[in-house]
This record gives structure tokens, C-alpha cells and sequence, in this order.
């Protein structure tokens, strides 16, 4: 994303994506291992907007946008509220789960931001 390229960011964020949803799939019930499953939903979120932002560039960045784009925004938000859910489900308090939280509501924020800007509905 900081080269101006939102659909590589969300193809390579895509792939974090994956790779975090086969790790949560190998890992165990414990609780002191990485919050894999966190991950799948926050990157998810960064998917969702990055898609977003590149149709919004391919489509001359005019308002009011399009559906499809008004939908990637609200996957997005979707996608950031499961994993405030997760979040809340699991063994929260470790500094890598409350980075995680800080960073997902921060994501909820921007996704509300650009529904707004983009005068899409959440």
C-alpha cells in the first residue's frame, strides 16, 4: 500500500490472510500460542478495504460510489467486528492479543470513515 498499489496490498495481505487461517487450523487449545485466528479476520478487514480502495481508483474516485464498493466496506466491517468478538473470546490481556485489538478497531474506524466519505450505508 505504500507504493499506491491497493490491489497488490490486498492480494498480499490475501495470502497473510491464509497462511494465519492454516495456522489457527494446526493450532491447539491452548492459550499462550499466536492468536492466529485474530489475524484471519483483522487481515480480512485490511483485504476488504484495499479492494475497495483500488475500485474506487479504478473507477475515477467519484462519489457517490458504487455497490460493489459500499460491499467490500461492509465485509470489512464485518469482518473487524467478528474479530472483536474473537477477541473477546479469547485469552485476552497478552500484549500480542491487545495489538491486535487496538489494530482491528482501528481498521473499524478507517472502514467507518470511508463509508461515510463515500456516502455508503454501514
Amino acid at each position: 500500500m505504500a507504493q499506491g498499489d491497493p490491489q497488490g496490498a490486498a492480494i498480499s495481505i490475501g495470502r497473510a490472510a491464509l497462511l494465519a487461517s492454516q495456522l489457527s487450523k494446526q493450532q491447539g487449545p491452548e492459550t499462550n500460542q499466536p492468536p492466529y485466528r485474530l489475524m484471519v479476520n483483522l487481515f480480512r478487514t485490511q483485504e476488504q478495504v484495499y479492494r475497495a480502495m483500488a475500485l474506487f481508483q479504478q473507477s475515477g474516485e467519484q462519489t457517490p460510489v458504487s455497490s460493489g464498493i459500499c460491499s467490500l466496506l461492509s465485509l470489512g466491517r464485518q469482518r473487524a467486528a467478528r474479530a472483536l468478538e474473537n477477541h473477546a473470546l479469547t485469552a485476552a490481556g497478552s500484549a500480542v492479543h491487545e495489538l491486535l485489538h487496538q489494530e482491528t478497531l482501528e481498521w473499524l474506524e478507517t472502514v467507518q470513515e470511508l463509508q461515510q466519505e463515500w456516502d455508503c450505508r454501514p
